[in-house]
């Protein structure tokens, strides 16, 4: 399985895409079924007024998978009901 994975913000000269960028991609990622993954490590919560910089988008449908870590201060991840761990038969035991 493929996915687009990106990152809100680039870490190396602060350079970020326009909201209508963003948005084509996950219509991409929609139309053919992949994940769309958005990398908040160095932008979640809060580090852009808003608690993920993906809210700046105002994306019709939320990503399917946010990482974060860095600046927050812990790491993790959440996802849409479609790619939560049970949903694709992974069991911590």
């Amino acid at each position: 399985m493929g996915a687009i994975i990106i990152e809100t913000i680039s870490r190396y000269n602060n350079a970020f895409a326009t909201p209508y960028f963003f948005k084509r991609l996950r219509q991409i990622a929609l139309d053919n079924d992949i994940p769309f993954v958005v990398d908040e490590n160095a932008t979640g919560v809060g580090a852009t007024g808003k608690m993920w910089a993906h809210e700046h988008w105002y994306l019709q449908d939320a990503p399917d998978i946010v990482t974060f870590g860095g600046k927050s201060g812990i790491s993790g991840f959440f996802s849409s009901e479609k790619y939560n761990l049970d949903s694709l038969g992974i069991v911590f035991e």
